[in-house]
């Protein structure tokens, strides 16, 4: 199991909508639970990009660059 998780976009507009109700960041820890660093970034990112939601993942990057995979198919193969 992870050491922490995503905060939702309920818990997300929730920290901007105290926020926006004149609340700080350590109020807003103490309201909600959550870290007051998670609640600072949180607001920074929507006072900087009006970015509410979590910004998606497609995919695990990959082990190797497609130079490395090269090198390793260019080693392999002699």
């Amino acid at each position: 199991m992870p050491k922490s998780r995503e905060c939702s976009d309920f818990e997300r507009g929730m920290i901007i909508g105290l926020h926006k109700g004149k609340h700080n960041a350590t109020d807003i820890q103490k309201i909600l639970g959550i870290p007051r660093t998670t609640c600072i970034d949180i607001i920074n990112k929507f006072e900087n990009d009006r970015v509410t939601n979590s910004l998606s993942r497609t995919e695990r990057p990959p082990l190797l660059t497609d130079r490395e995979e090269q090198t390793l198919l260019r080693s392999y193969s002699d």
